[in-house]
């Protein structure tokens, strides 16, 4: 009768437990829920994306300038939070 091959040693939780790095959205979703008063200053990649979005629209769709509408758009969100608080 043979004996089983050893196998190398193993974490014993190791294979059940996968390490997942959480996205910046469920990051920052936490971070709010957490420290509420500390994300009002600061729009999230996701509302910068939506104001550029319809700044690029604005002008007509015209190609070119994607630097420049997220930049605008994060200063814009970012100005009327300042003026919210």
């Amino acid at each position: 009768m043979a004996t089983p091959a050893a196998k190398p040693h193993q974490h014993p939780h190791q294979d059940q437990h996968q390490h997942q790095h959480p996205d910046n959205a469920a990051i920052a979703e936490e971070s709010a829920a957490i420290y509420p008063d500390t994300n009002e200053g600061r729009p999230t990649p996701d509302e910068i994306a939506v104001e550029a979005y319809h700044l690029y629209m604005g002008r007509g769709g015209s190609d070119g300038q994607d630097m420049d509408d997220w930049l605008e758009a994060e200063r814009r969100l970012s100005e009327e939070r300042r003026h919210k608080a």
